[in-house]
């Protein structure tokens, strides 16, 4: 499982002082790149160590060191760990790190951890090894079985694709083995603060506790080292000596008080007295002030939480516990029909009725959904999520509104209907069953609401045949609100939303409210932090988009296991808390008394977000689009007492006004701000930014615009520092005079060289007048150079990594053996260059199994490569499909094009030519540029590029694989690379 980690929790025998393996503080030994110039990549030594830099338009993955000089055997272990020690001066893009170590076969073994860099400084990477955790070996006899000893081979860092330079500085790489059978083996560490989910809070310290149980049968001597890292990277330290008492637990009361609020990481080392053996574990706390439990039946914006099942008694208590104090309200579970009324007309509801008495007493209501018939019940035996039985659906449904539609607000009829894992049957069959709930809630329950059943996706060609539109526009009558999901990242879940959602509820008519009611992401592959970050946008985003409430999937991860469906959780499955807690409930604390009232920015990349309640007004305010616009300094009048900057993790600190003005920084970092004893604030007004409008590569200057606004009533003097970073050259004037209510331009020209290009993906521009201080960060747009001469395998697009895998099941449980395995199941390599007009574009694809029973404009279901372009002037994009047919011939088929060019005379100037061979496809496109439209000057200012290729095993579409998105869903050439030819 891919997870961020700085300490990791292992055991076993070793010599405590670690092997250093490599010491580029010191050393000053060539360290190559693995196919360095081919690639844009390189080595250098600097006053930390060793800089790796690389060109992520190239490839996202750097191997550095390939081979390392085999000096060091290193023997036989159960566990080790290899640390990589950096020091970054700026923030870096690199999010995964990867280590290789070569056995005495030959055979190459790589370990990874995902990491996150964006904070500059140094920090120690820990990267766990055991005999069994290695992401995948290679060459030599390729058994798959490490043949001791082993030896360092080469490392490799992996950064986002087409996201500029990434950049790490490496201080030392050093190793610690972990033979086997170590007493520490038998040591396990819990924390305990109190409450169910290790909430610390303040005032009540004391109550923080370590308990180290030893199951040896012999007393155990030891020295402790605690670490504590907060979820800003800070960190305290601790050491004392136990005497870890023969199976018993020791309690110990760590004397480190916490510096700060919020998510933090216990990291435990133990060693032996004579530093023979040591052991480290991990736990974690969350030190804050509970936001719950709450009121019952809390009117409002709804703060709700899932659970996926409820089959263990003993820890109801705990889930609702853990639910309330974070300030959950609601409770979205499954009142399965098959476990409730297992015979006809015996039902078995004590289990069911003890847990809504614990959520009940803690201020939680449930909202259930109804579904999944009894087989008995069911018109298909042998389907499990089948259309029941008409009149037997009656009384199941009849039977809850007569016993607890007193006591439940919000019923929901079936969950994820448009997904053929939930719901085996049409769209028709499901408003029936909504009707005939319908009839029964108004007969027995008619102050309660009904939902519809939570729809998965918004996107048409995952809707089940547009059953979700269906149920919109034949249903009305049935239900009182319009549930949706949209699991995912929070730029796809708000296009969902305003691009499809809105536009669907238009055309049907529909008026009643939506409420986002399982909505989340996994942290597995992306980290905690980026979870927590997810959970703060969508909750406040979809909260402005109308909804009525927000549940997250789901109050605990489903188990341990290495894949998404069990790293949803609020907290870890044995109840200790992740960063996602913590957030909500800030969002819990800050947002339940109020009410949405306005976005003051525009677009879809500056949030400022103004909510208002108990005569406070609280302001969210993020960046969404880092990587394409700059941070903005934005002014806000107010007749506030006081404002306050409260940060994910609910710390506050004062900000200053001057002039009944507060200037504040919108960055990547979601904030709130807290105007206490407001009236409502004015519209919110830009007072500085910047933006880069052409991609700057060698031999291409670009300008970079700044733009300034005095928001006081007197002058305004303005100090400007840039810091470009190596590569680039630019020049800003060091002094701005502003005079009241004015705006005040200027321009820079960036130059870039080719040989310093890659270092550097960003500016910096610091701001500082007499009343406030900042720091701007303006990325460098997006582009690549496209050589007129090209070496072999010179790749311009990688596509083999998860986070360009867009799979149709990832929240669907039913259809987690048909997701993305690996880049052999599915994988491709892009090139492409002009001559003499022509431009060539090839495609190497793997692809375990290929198959494309369509034909012409539906061969997008099928294994097949989509390709969109935009050319600088034109009116719309050109988009293509490349198909091998399952009778062996290649098919162009093109989609868009625009209104100007004739669909047959172009295609019949295009040329295509694939061949496959094994698992190979190899694709080959030459397009005249005459026949797009690009002269000289079109030419000049670039073409805007995107592919994606289809995966089809013979089960339907399973997902694809993309450089970026704007081609499957909502066509958009905006995030597209954009593509400099240079010329002969």
């Amino acid at each position: 499982m891919l997870k961020t980690i700085l300490l990791f929790l292992t055991a076993g025998i070793a010599t405590v002082d670690a092997v250093t393996l490599c010491d580029f503080s010191r050393m000053r030994t060539p360290v190559p790149c693995w196919r360095g110039d081919e690639l844009e990549q390189n080595t250098t030594y600097c006053d930390n160590g060793l800089q790796v830099c690389w060109n992520t338009h190239k490839s996202r993955v750097c191997i550095f060191g390939e081979p390392f000089k085999r000096e060091i055997p290193l023997p036989e272990f159960s566990s080790a760990l290899c640390t990589l020690e950096l020091e970054n001066e700026t923030p870096s893009i690199v999010n995964e790190l990867c280590v290789r170590f070569i056995d005495s076969q030959k055979e190459v073994f790589q370990w990874r951890v995902a990491v996150d860099l964006r904070e500059k400084g140094r920090k120690k990477i820990v990267i766990p090894l055991t005999r069994n955790n290695f992401q995948v070996s290679f060459q030599g006899n390729n058994n798959k079985k490490i043949d001791f000893p082993i030896y360092l081979y080469s490392c490799l860092g992996v950064a986002p694709k087409d996201s500029g330079t990434a950049s790490i500085v490496v201080r030392k790489i050093t190793y610690e083995a972990n033979p086997v059978n170590s007493t520490l083996d038998s040591v396990k560490f819990d924390l305990e603060t109190g409450t169910v989910s290790r909430i610390l809070k303040p005032g009540e310290e004391n109550n923080l506790k370590f308990l180290l149980r030893n199951f040896h049968p012999s007393p155990l001597p030891c020295r402790a080292k605690f670490e504590f890292r907060d979820f800003f990277g800070n960190t305290l330290r601790e050491e004392t000596n136990l005497m870890l008492p023969a199976n018993e637990t020791l309690r110990y009361a760590p004397k480190t008080r916490l510096t700060s609020l919020g998510h933090w990481t216990v990291y435990l080392r133990l060693e032996t007295q004579d530093g023979s053996a040591f052991a480290e574990r991990t736990r974690s706390l969350a030190y804050m002030t509970p936001a719950g439990p709450g009121k019952l039946y809390k009117e409002g914006f709804i703060f709700g939480v899932c659970i996926p099942g409820w089959y263990d008694r003993k820890i109801f208590p705990q889930e609702a516990e853990t639910a309330a104090l974070c300030g959950a309200s609601a409770l979205r579970l499954n009142f399965r029909w098959r476990e409730l009324e297992r015979t006809p007309g015996v039902w078995n509801t004590e289990t069911l009725d003890f847990l809504l008495g614990e959520y009940e007493k803690r201020g939680v209501e449930l909202m259930p959904i109804l579904s999944n018939p009894p087989v008995w019940a069911r018109k298909q035996k042998n389907v499990p999520n089948s259309q029941p039985d008409h009149e037997e659906w009656r009384k199941y449904v009849r039977y809850f509104f007569q016993n607890y539609g007193s006591r439940i607000r919000y019923w929901e009829i079936w969950n994820e209907p448009d997904t053929y894992s939930f719901c085996d049957f049409n769209a028709p069959e499901y408003i029936e069953l909504q009707r005939i709930a319908r009839e029964e809630q108004q007969k027995h329950a008619p102050a309660a609401k009904m939902l519809t059943g939570g729809f998965a996706h918004a996107l048409p060609q995952y809707n089940k045949k547009g059953f979700q539109e269906y149920v919109l526009a034949n249903g009305k009558p049935y239900f009182d609100v319009h549930a949706f999901h949209g699991h995912g990242e929070f730029t796809l879940f708000r296009r969902q939303v305003e691009e499809l959602l809105r536009p669907m509820r238009q055309r049907t008519g529909v008026r009643s409210p939506w409420y986002a009611n399982e909505t989340a992401i996994s942290s597995y592959g992306i980290g905690e932090k980026r979870q927590a970050e997810t959970l703060f946008k969508k909750l406040l985003y979809a909260w402005s988009a109308g909804s009525i409430g927000y549940n997250w999937y789901n109050l605990r991860n489903n188990g341990f296991a290495a894949n998404a469906e069990h790293h949803y959780g609020l907290v870890t499955n044995d109840f200790y808390p992740k960063p996602v807690y913590v957030v909500y409930n800030t969002l819990a604390t800050v947002f339940r008394e109020m009410e949405f009232i306005r976005k003051h920015s525009r677009g879809s990349e500056i949030w400022i977000l103004e909510f208002a309640g108990e005569g406070n007004r609280a302001v969210a305010i993020w960046n969404a689009s880092p990587e394409k616009v700059s941070d903005r300094l934005v002014a806000f009048r107010s007749d506030a007492s006081q404002v306050e900057s409260i940060d994910l993790m609910g710390n506050r600190r004062p900000l200053k006004q001057h002039d009944a003005t507060l200037v504040h920084r919108v960055s990547q970092v979601p904030e709130i701000l807290l105007f206490h004893n407001s009236s409502p604030l004015s519209d919110a007004v830009v007072v500085a930014e910047a933006q880069i409008e052409n991609p700057a590569v060698p031999g291409y200057p670009a300008d970079l615009e700044l733009e300034l606004y005095n928001p006081y009533k007197e002058e305004l003097a303005v100090q400007l520092s840039l810091k470009c970073g190596k590569g680039i050259s630019a020049k800003l004037p060091d002094r701005l005079e502003l005079s009241p209510g004015t705006h005040r331009k200027s321009t820079a020209r960036l130059s870039v060289t080719r040989e310093k290009s890659r270092q550097d993906n960003s500016l910096h521009l610091q701001i500082t007048t007499p009343y406030f201080n900042s720091q701007l960060q303006i990325p460098l747009k997006k582009a690549l150079l496209i050589p007129a001469k090209r070496k072999e395998n010179d790749w311009d697009f990688l596509l083999r990594h998860r986070e360009q895998v867009v799979p149709l099941f990832d929240a669907d449980p039913g259809n987690l053996h048909r997701l993305w395995s690996g880049p052999e199941d599915l994988s491709a390599k892009i090139r492409m260059h002009v001559k003499n007009g022509i431009w060539t574009l090839q495609f190497n694809v793997t692809d375990d199994k290929h198959i494309q029973p369509f034909r012409g404009v539906n061969v997008w279901q099928g294994d097949n490569i989509q390709l969109a372009f935009k050319v600088s002037g034109q009116s719309s994009l050109w988009t293509a499909g490349l198909t091998l047919r399952a009778d062996g011939k290649p098919e162009l088929f093109l989609w868009d094009l625009p209104a100007k060019f004739n669909r047959g005379q172009v295609l019949q100037t295009w040329k295509l030519d694939i061949r496959r061979v094994g698992t190979l496809t190899n694709y080959e496109v030459k397009i005249p540029f005459s026949s797009i439209g690009v002269d000289a000057a079109r030419l000049k200012q670039g073409i805007r590029f995107n592919a994606l290729i289809n995966d089809n095993d013979g089960y339907g579409r399973e997902g694809w694989i993309q450089i970026t998105e704007g081609i499957a869903g909502t066509r958009s050439s905006e995030p597209y690379p954009l593509l400099i030819f240079e010329t002969e």
